[in-house]
This record gives C-alpha cells, structure tokens and sequence, in this order.
C-alpha cells in the first residue's frame, strides 16, 4: 500500500494518487521527504520560532515574508540546502518563512486569504477582494449584524471572491444566531431572483445554502420551499438548486413535486439533486412529459411521502 502525500508548503496530506496540491498547486512529495523537509525547518528555525510557508521560489517567499512584515509579524527567511538535506524532489535550495510562535496562527489566517487570492487570479478569476483587507471587512459584516443594520451590503462584498473567504464570511453571519441566518437566506433568495446565475452565483449559493442547512435545515427548507411557487421557471429552477445544497432530506417532498414542473429544466434540476439522495432516478425522464411516465413518479411519490 502506497503512503499518503503531503504538500511541501501547507503540509497538506493526500492520497496517494493525488499529485498537486488543490490550496497551494505545489507539487506532492512522499512521506520520507516530507519528514526531511520539517527535520530541516526545526534546524534551520530558532526554538521560538514557527515556518508558516515552504517554497523553492525566492521572490514567492520575499513577497510572503514582506506581506506578513506589514500585518506587523516579524517574518524571516530561512534557505535550506535540499541536497544537504537528503531531499531528493528538489534539488537546490528552498525558503522556510518563519515567525515568531506566538504569532503563527494570526500568520495562517493571513496566508490562507493570499495563497487563495494567488490561486484565483492564476486561475483566471476576476474577482480580487484584496486578502490583507479580509478582517477588516469580516469586522464590517459582524458590527452590522451586531447593529441591527441590513448587512446585505456588507456580505455582498464576499461575493464572487474566493471560495475560502465567502466561507468565513458566512459563517461570520451565521454566528448572530436568528439575524444570521435570516441574514444568509435572504440573501440567497436575493441571488436565486435577481442575480446571473453562472458559476459563481451557483458556487456561493451552493456555499450558503450548505452552512444554512447543516444547522437551520428544517427552517431553511420552509423558508426557501414556497419559492417554488414562483412563475418564472428560471426562478423555480434555481430554488430547486438551493434545497438540494441544503443537503437535507427534509427537501426532498418538494423537489419530487418539481419532477411534475411544465418545464423540463426545473424537472431536470430537480431530478440531478434527488439522484444525489438516492443514486437512482426511478425511470423517470425530465424530457418527457410527467403524464407520460406514471410509474417512475408514482416511485418518487412513494418515497417523499414516507418524509412528510
């Protein structure tokens, strides 16, 4: 049996047949070499010290190292030899950022936002919220909530960021309890509505519609279910959508419903997110029309009534 691979630069650890890093896009190395790599970062740190970031690109670290500097943390680079080191991926030399222990998990937080920000921007995104500003704008959203004011202004900053930041922000959101979680739905019917539905807007009402619904399902089912009602097939096609990131069962009487929309696109949204449930799609075909197929609906039926 093959051993787990592990990132050079987060320490991420990953199966076997993985061999890029999904956060940082470094390259993999095996066990063995990862042991050298954290042998080599507590020779080359002092006892007090904490490497927050592992890189064979100098500048990469210089702009780790400086970035960190302006958040106030004392950040230094050390060069480890990797040859002298008995590292055999690389050859060369690579830089340990290291600060001050007392400091390494404010220096996490602050490198989360900026390795996401490098990855979206190489990854062709537009969206750039700026990572060093996240706290401030977190802080934002939480003194809004605490106000009583409307803080959809204040998360929509998060929208069409990076996956990690939207996270926080919800979540954030999702801590002032009953405006939170109002806060949050609110905000994902605004989206389903109004919004362009492309791959962001359905990541981050995906990303929403998850956290709501793995503390608040029963109540965000029923405050998200009579959209269905709406005359817009666009609209009933993106609630559909919504329940089914909820992830909860309890959604699932009312996306069988949809399986009888006049429109095969909501009744094929609809079916994508029950098959998720089931694994099966009793037969039935979003193409044809529901009177045509009696027996696939009657199955579909049959399970949602025993979740009533």
């Amino acid at each position: 049996m093959e051993d787990y691979k592990y990132c050079p630069r987060c320490g991420a650890e990953y199966d076997p047949g993985v061999e890029q890093c999904a956060d940082c896009f470094a390259k993999l190395v095996s066990a063995e070499e990862m042991h050298r790599i954290r042998e080599a970062a507590e020779e080359s740190q002092e006892p007090s010290d904490a490497v927050v970031h592992i890189t064979g690109d100098s500048e990469e670290a210089e702009e780790i190292a400086s970035a960190l500097q302006e958040e106030g943390i004392s950040a230094r680079i050390d060069p480890v030899d990797t040859e002298a080191a008995g590292m055999t991926f690389r050859p060369g030399l690579i830089f340990h950022v290291a600060v001050p222990a007392e400091e390494e998990e404010k220096a996490h937080f602050i490198l989360q936002y900026k390795l996401a920000a490098t990855a979206q921007s190489q990854g062709g995104a537009t969206g750039d919220f700026g990572w060093h500003k996240t706290r401030e704008a977190i802080s934002r959203l939480e003194a809004a909530m605490a106000a009583g004011e409307d803080g959809l202004a204040a998360l929509a900053e998060f929208f069409g960021e990076s996956a990690e930041l939207r996270m926080e922000a919800l979540k954030a959101a999702l801590k002032c309890d009953e405006p939170g979680r109002e806060l949050v739905c609110e905000w994902i019917k605004k989206v389903c509505r109004e919004g362009e539905w492309g791959p962001l807007e359905m990541q981050a009402v995906g990303d929403a519609c998850f956290l709501l619904g793995a503390e608040h399902s029963e109540w965000a089912v029923e405050q998200l279910a009579p959209e269905l009602m709406s005359p817009d097939a666009w609209v009933r096609k993106n609630f559909c959508f919504a329940l089914g990131k909820l992830e909860t069962e309890l959604a699932i009487p009312f996306l069988v419903t949809e399986l009888r929309d006049p429109d095969p696109e909501v009744r094929s949204e609809a079916l994508d997110h029950l098959y998720n449930f089931e694994h099966t799609d009793h037969g039935f075909d979003p193409d044809l029309e529901p009177e045509e197929q009696p027996e696939a609906l009657a199955r579909w039926q049959k399970l949602a009534s025993k979740l009533k």
